[in-house]
């Protein structure tokens, strides 16, 4: 198929400015004027809130606790809302949302009354566009860049680990990461 060649051919392209790895290759129906959703991640459930409750009786007492659960998403989510105009044009509302969680903010934190939560920090990057095609015609969407700052250690095993002396065996790498999402949308009225 032609549309095939085209994203390949794009793909190939874009490799050529650095590692290039496609994370998902979805398609999505929609009918005019009803939007579709795509998403690729994963959810991760965290405690939310603790509540202990003193249960009396005339033969004991109890405390009963329920713990409430919630879930934030790491990933992308694609919305895509297409409107098909009179000669075939096709109009596309696009929203991609990039998420990302912060692992270490995941775990438990203590409230101070003997119980602990979590207090997920999302990072979060949307853009949001309007775009007429033909049907077809394929778009690239760029722009949800992260930059990140990484450290890495590396060290003779064993003589790494001991005590003063293992400073003289280990290295540690500081480096700046640069990562850009780009979308490939190619539309076809079916």
């Amino acid at each position: 198929m032609h549309t095939d060649w085209t994203i390949n051919a794009t793909i190939n392209a874009l490799k050529t400015f650095g590692d290039t790895k496609v994370v998902s290759n979805p398609s999505i129906r929609s009918k005019h004027g009803k939007p579709a959703i795509t998403s690729v991640g994963t959810s991760f459930t965290y405690k939310k809130s603790v509540e202990i409750t003193r249960e009396s009786s005339s033969t004991q007492d109890r405390d009963i606790t329920e713990v409430e659960v919630s879930t934030v998403f790491d990933g992308l989510i694609l919305g895509v809302i297409p409107f098909i105009e009179e000669g075939g044009r096709i109009t596309l509302l696009i929203n991609p949302i990039k998420s990302d969680v912060d692992q270490a903010s995941l775990e438990l934190e203590d409230t101070g009354a003997g119980q602990s939560i979590s207090l997920p920090v999302v990072h979060i990057k949307e853009i949001s566009t309007t775009i007429a095609l033909n049907s077809g015609d394929m778009v690239i969407l760029g722009g949800l860049i992260d930059k990140r700052h990484a450290t890495a250690n590396s060290g003779v095993p064993i003589l790494s680990s001991i005590p003063i002396l293992g400073y003289l065996f280990k290295n540690e790498f500081k480096k700046d990461v640069t990562q850009e999402m780009v979308i490939i949308l190619s539309v076809n009225i079916i």
